[in-house]
């Protein structure tokens, strides 16, 4: 079992949860209770920015999987190329996250799912019961077999849709279209023309973002082969000194 020094309340980088059941139940209220907040705050302001981001990452350590987080690889670039890749010097290196070498049969299937889940439960999980639920996941996410891992995700995320569906029988149809008007884009298609993006994905090797979306590390890693591509942005520097290295 990998350790680390900065392993975010657990034994180990995917062991137990070292503190009292209590603390983390009120850990996990107390950002729910913040993502209500903030909720309400956004659905009665058209103009108040909704912080997914900050809410994610408090929703990631209240659980402690900071390790689901964890990046495939990082990227090393070079500022005097000191490799050579086909008769030319690489102006960048892809280092391989040791992490997913030595973590548990399934870590990086949960890692995704429940990565995509913590999502899910900020952007409409706010009016759900689901903070037992989600305490029960963050206990037993690391030695919890497949099945029954997919079939907690499933019950988060059907009382999540239950709470949505409520939530839009509650709301009047006045409420709703003042709603979608403010998230519709009001520049139609002829107006907005064709854009360009340099970080559009590499024709010649399409299949590559599609593997990149893979629950399994070697499928991902056989992505970033693809040197044409651009790197995702997930794939930054700096990811080397905050990842969680195994002694």
């Amino acid at each position: 079992m990998p350790k680390s020094t900065c392993t975010g309340g657990r034994t180990s980088a995917f062991g137990l949860i070292n503190k009292p059941t209590y603390e983390l139940t009120k850990q996990l209220r107390n950002v729910f209770s913040d993502i209500r907040h903030h909720r309400c705050l956004a659905d009665n302001s058209a103009t108040r920015v909704y912080p997914v981001k900050r809410l994610r990452n408090n929703l990631i350590s209240a659980m402690h999987v900071d390790v689901a987080t964890q990046p495939v690889a990082a990227v090393v670039r070079h500022k005097e190329p000191n490799t050579l890749r086909r008769g030319k010097h690489a102006k960048q290196t892809i280092v391989w996250n040791p992490i997913w070498d030595v973590a548990p049969k399934g870590a990086f299937y949960k890692s995704r799912k429940v990565c995509s889940l913590i999502t899910d439960i900020v952007m409409n999980g706010s009016k759900a019961n689901i903070a037992h639920l989600v305490g029960r996941l963050a206990i037993n996410i690391w030695r919890m077999s497949k099945r029954h891992f997919n079939g907690l995700v499933k019950s988060i995320r059907a009382r999540i849709a239950q709470s949505v569906e409520s939530d839009k029988i509650r709301k009047s149809p006045e409420a709703l279209k003042r709603i979608e008007a403010l998230i519709k884009n009001p520049y139609p298609q002829q107006v907005r023309g064709k854009r360009f993006s340099r970080n559009r994905i590499c024709q010649h090797k399409a299949e590559f973002a599609a593997l990149r979306l893979s629950t399994q590390v070697e499928s991902v890693r056989e992505s970033l082969k693809c040197t044409k591509c651009t790197v995702p942005a997930w794939l930054t520097n700096g990811l080397l000194h905050k990842a969680v290295w195994p002694d």
